[in-house]
């Protein structure tokens, strides 16, 4: 299992759309939008800084597939995408077999060895939020 740690620089902005990417669909694969899971991932959305990713025509354009295309060239952006689904599963307090198999699949696209989160999900969700904090990224 890998233990994840925020990395020392901030992710670069360009990950941070697919990440959030996935974040959503990971709280739709069951059918139903928890408030929960929706607040968890507007809350990643504002730590970036991009509040309005839904209505970014690469969002529009995006696929669970375009979205892993677009990590592969960052361990630390695999990294971040699984800690933040992973987050979005825990925030849903009925875990449904769609989600873990989303997760898995994921996983699996991303080629990304097991990782290892707190068990807390406060804890857990203030590693999402430091992963995801892109303000000094810049847009690159």
């Amino acid at each position: 299992m890998n233990e994840i740690t925020p990395p020392d620089q901030p992710l670069p902005r360009k990950y941070l759309n697919s990440i959030l990417y996935l974040a959503d669909r990971m709280a739709a694969v069951d059918g139903n939008v928890d408030p929960k899971e929706r607040r968890t991932v507007n809350a990643l959305a504002d730590a970036a800084g991009m509040q309005d990713f839904r209505e970014d025509s690469r969002y529009r354009l995006m696929s669970d597939l375009r979205a892993c295309e677009a990590l592969e060239d960052s361990a630390d952006a695999k990294a971040a995408a699984l800690v933040v689904i992973s987050l979005i599963l825990k925030a849903d307090l009925e875990y449904k077999d769609e989600e873990h198999e989303y997760f898995g699949k994921i996983r699996k696209i991303l080629e990304h060895p097991p990782i290892s989160v707190p068990t807390d999900l406060q804890q857990h969700k203030e590693l999402a939020l430091k992963l995801m904090d892109a303000r000094d990224a810049g847009s690159a």
